[in-house]
């Protein structure tokens, strides 16, 4: 028992420190730690107790003589519990959970039909293993499972699979080929990532679109790692991925000019990503809809015909800097060309799409109508010559996180009345920013919003953003002028909308005001935006206070 260290209760084995051939870990154990048998080069044969639940990941670790692990009961277990031990002479099956194959398998392997789990790590390394034969009874396949096998050139998944984890297929240096049987309903890009020779992935007509897929916003793995064929996988494909329906993936390495083969309906998400050679797309007029990021990163597309039936799910096209046209579908603007200086926004566009005006480098101003409703992520970021933003509508428009992200020329911004949350990123990195104008309507301001605003030195803003809030939002604090009178002292700035009382007894005061917000106007009106009357106090910074309701207002200078 000497050579064992437990836990304090007994029911975890921390580390074997003895030097015995045989092994029998003692009754009680529950857990066996990771690294638990470092580099035991002296055991050949392990007996688990009827009390052992788990085994952790590396539990075995490189154990280079050991020969058989006697397991009586299922267990919590993978093929990582047994990295690197090269001279097990048999496979490892715990109920139908394929744990382990021995490293010195050679030829065809073929999974039995009680076997519906593959084991993370079970084949890991298997690498005189040429083919493997998987039964359609086989619904899963773990991480890394046949990671290594580099003497498998084609393998055939069963439709009966839903599930390949994450670099499943991680390193098989001769894979060539890849074959989905038919029936097969989705496709697991993300198992065959670090696959340097795979040329062709061979898809049946019952694969739909990943945009059609119902997916649960909790299944963070799937929604992770497959989002359509990814650059990571069409990096070594030679020939294009598609079946009847839908067109996945188009190789990277393509350049030139590509048409979409006809019939096809759906242009899959990520199917061109990274095409940065790819010079023009034709698709044909069958197309309904296209998925997110569908062209992200095709740097050198010019044209692409797009007609005003397709659906695109935005972002579409990220980085696309070279397009010589707009795209605009109805009353969404999907995306300008990055070769415009001034565009003019319809007055019948409802929506600016994630990423639509992204690195238009050249344009300086821009005018919003009051018809959008909403400015998507990104879809003003990195415009770096933009200067001037202007807001002709006050309704609820929702902009986006990082809407004008290192829009470095902006220098003001007026935030229209009625939008409710400034969000993450929105302003970040514009250096240049002086002056924000921000109504009562704002009821969050994401932390992140200003990050890097390091020239704001104005900041209109409703009472409710007291100086503790700003200094945490990176703003600059409320500041009072004081002016004085012969009689009393009146304050000037009303950064933070704290209204100026004068009493009949002499003196004055100043406390937050009842009105809720101070109101915006790009003209010099004389009449009160609230009530109208026409005797407006106005000073030099452009605040001003109506002389009737006394509510305060401020002419912008935008």
């Amino acid at each position: 028992m000497d050579a064992f260290k437990l836990s304090e209760d007994g029911k975890t084995l921390i580390k074997y420190e003895g030097q015995d051939i045989v092994v029998e870990v003692p009754e009680g154990v529950e857990i066996i730690n990771k690294n638990a048998f470092p580099n035991c080069n002296t055991i050949v044969s392990v007996k688990l107790p009827s009390s052992i639940k788990k085994l952790d990941s590396q539990s075995f670790n490189e154990c280079l003589s050991l020969t058989e692990i006697i397991i009586e009961k299922e267990i919590e277990c993978s093929g990582c519990s047994f990295c690197s031990c090269p001279k097990l002479k048999s496979s490892i099956l715990i109920g139908n959970k394929l744990i382990r194959v021995p490293e010195s398998f050679e030829g065809e392997y073929v999974i039995s039909e009680d076997v519906k789990e593959i084991s993370g790590g079970a084949f890991c390394n298997c690498k005189l293993i040429n083919k493997i034969l998987i039964s359609e009874s086989v619904t899963t396949i773990g991480p890394i499972a046949f990671s290594g096998c580099c003497g498998l050139t084609e393998v055939t998944i069963p439709h009966t699979i839903t599930d390949i984890d994450i670099y499943a297929f991680k390193d098989c240096s001769n894979l060539e080929r890849v074959i989905f049987q038919e029936g097969s309903k989705s496709l697991f890009y993300g198992g065959f990532l670090a696959c340097p020779n795979l040329k062709e992935i061979i898809i049946p007509n019952s694969v739909m679109p990943f945009m059609l897929r119902e997916i649960s916003n909790e299944d963070e793995v799937f929604c992770r790692y497959h989002e359509g064929v990814s650059a990571d996988v069409r990096e070594y494909l030679e020939k294009p991925i598609y079946n009847k329906h839908c067109f996945f993936g188009l190789p990277t390495k393509f350049k030139g000019e590509y048409s979409v083969p006809n019939g096809i309906t759906y242009i899959d998400s990520y199917a061109f990503a990274k095409c940065a050679d790819v010079v023009k797309i034709i698709l044909p007029k069958s197309i309904k809809a296209i998925g997110e990021h569908a062209f992200d990163g095709c740097e050198k597309l010019e044209d692409i015909n797009i007609s005003a039936n397709i659906d695109i799910n935005s972002p579409a096209f990220d980085d696309c800097i070279s397009l010589q046209s707009s795209i605009l579908i109805g009353s969404k603007l999907i995306r300008v060309s990055p070769k415009v200086g001034d565009f003019l926004i319809d007055n019948d566009t409802i929506i600016i799409e994630s990423s639509a005006f992204q690195k238009c480098s050249q344009l300086t101003s821009i005018i919003i109508p009051a018809s959008v409703e909403k400015i998507g992520d990104s879809a003003f970021k990195d415009c770096t010559a933009l200067e001037t933003v202007i807001f002709e509508g006050d309704s609820n428009i929702d902009i986006g996180c990082e809407a004008f992200r290192n829009c470095v020329s902006l220098k003001e911004i007026i935030i229209p009345r009625g939008v409710s949350e400034i969000k993450e990123y929105t302003f970040k990195g514009c250096i240049s920013l002086y002056q924000i104008l921000i109504p009562a309507s704002v009821r969050t301001i994401n932390n992140h919003a200003f990050d890097g605003c390091s020239s704001i030195r104005f900041a209109y803003m409703s009472g409710r953003w007291d100086n503790r809030t700003r200094v945490k939002l990176g703003l600059p604090i409320a500041k009072y002028k004081s002016i004085v009178d012969e009689d009393y002292e009146e304050y000037e700035d009303y950064f933070d909308n704290e209204d100026y009382h004068y009493n009949d007894w002499g003196g004055g005061y100043y406390g937050l005001t009842d009105y809720g917000e101070m109101a915006f106007t790009n003209g010099r009106l004389r009449p009160c935006p609230y009530c109208g009357h026409e005797r407006t106090s106005t000073y030099t910074d452009g605040t001003a206070r109506c002389c009737s309701c006394g509510r305060w207002f401020r002419y912008a200078s935008i």
